[in-house]
């Protein structure tokens, strides 16, 4: 497997170890078999799914590495337009914690 969760295990691991956060990792679905804007729908419904549990929108901090960082910040418009909780918070330290975690 080449740039998934499963091939990334000690970038997850070292972001909880100095954050103490939790981390909860998802696959997406990958081009050319999934076209534009598959993956980007794949990151808005991996966070509804976290709100759908009851993680509080605050507690909720998508990252990534590579094309997995790229993610993470194209899920954020479509998350806004739906007003989805918590895409409207101002930036870190503007009156927000600076760090955020997500219940595995």
């Amino acid at each position: 497997m080449f740039g998934s969760p499963a091939t990334a295990p000690h970038i997850t691991a070292a972001l909880v170890r100095r954050t103490g956060a939790r981390a909860v990792t998802h696959d997406y679905r990958l081009a050319p078999e999934h076209p534009f804007p598959a993956a980007i729908d794949d990151g808005v419904a991996a966070y509804r799914d976290l709100l759908e549990q009851d993680v509080p929108a605050e507690r909720i901090m998508p990252a990534g590495d590579s094309a997995g960082g790229g993610l993470s910040v194209m899920a954020a418009p479509p998350l806004r337009v739906a007003s989805i909780p918590g895409e409207n918070a101002p930036p870190a330290g503007r009156g927000r914690p600076t760090s955020r975690a997500a219940r595995a």
